[in-house]
């Protein structure tokens, strides 16, 4: 009998401890799945990724109130008072206090790396929230991530490399070795323009790497060939990361 009350007792607490929590500005934030499937450990994993996304930012509501999230319109209450951005009304959220990421000031390493990931703020409740198709980015990042593990580990270097490197003194053949271009595109970058691309990266760099941010892409830059790529402009070739093109170039 008093087995059956200490296990009675303890259930509660297991499910306390396996509610997932995203840390903001020293906060933490429960994170709900509209994915009901998910095991904890996957769980645990993508709120400490979605904790790198949001470390830039100093508090929840900075991240709303600086437009890198944006209200989900029309906001209007759901029938009931829902609570759960799953239900929608012909294919859109239509739900007072739901907030989704704004593309042109994202926190996410890609531009639609934040898709179905919404902050919540409604009846003083805050939240982040996560439809089926943003779990299944992340269990798809996560595979990816794994099956490279060694270019993801030498990302991590390659970031930290960039951070704390005085690219001042650096050799001429140092700062050529940031890119992968072709011998054309080479060609046309001075001496000069070599640092200065290296001190400006440096000045605005983020060296936090989340999952999201990968992804395997067919680059130019370097004969077509299909590669590992970070954020659009990181690219892994030939053993080493280096920067391409940037969108638009």
């Amino acid at each position: 009998m008093k087995k059956l009350l200490h296990i009675a007792l303890l259930l509660p607490l297991l499910g306390q401890a396996q509610t997932a929590q995203v840390h903001i500005a020293g906060s933490d934030y429960p994170v709900i799945f509209a994915e009901t499937n998910l095991s904890f450990k996957v769980r645990q994993r993508i709120a400490s990724d979605l904790k790198i996304i949001f470390s830039p930012a100093s508090s929840f509501e900075e991240v709303k109130e600086r437009g890198m999230y944006g209200k989900v319109e029309p906001t209007v209450p759901l029938p009931g008072g829902g609570t759960t951005v799953t239900n929608d009304i012909n294919g859109f959220s239509l739900w007072a206090g739901v907030f989704k990421p704004n593309p042109q000031k994202t926190l996410f390493p890609k531009k639609n790396g934040g898709e179905g990931v919404f902050l919540v703020d409604y009846n003083n409740v805050k939240s982040v929230r996560l439809n089926a198709v943003a779990s299944s980015n992340y269990v798809h990042a996560f595979k990816l991530v794994d099956a490279h593990s060694n270019a993801v580990k030498k990302a991590h270097e390659f970031m930290a490399t960039m951070k704390n490197t005085d690219w001042s003194t650096q050799p001429l053949q140092a700062l050529k070795d940031l890119h992968h271009m072709t011998s054309e595109e080479r060609e046309e970058m001075s001496d000069d323009e070599y640092l200065g691309f290296a001190e400006t990266v440096q000045q605005h760099l983020i060296s936090k790497i989340t999952a999201l941010g990968f992804s395997l892409e067919t680059r130019p830059e370097v004969g077509d060939k299909k590669v590992l790529v970070y954020g659009n402009v990181l690219i892994f070739y030939d053993g080493r990361w280096g920067f391409g093109r940037f969108p638009g170039m």
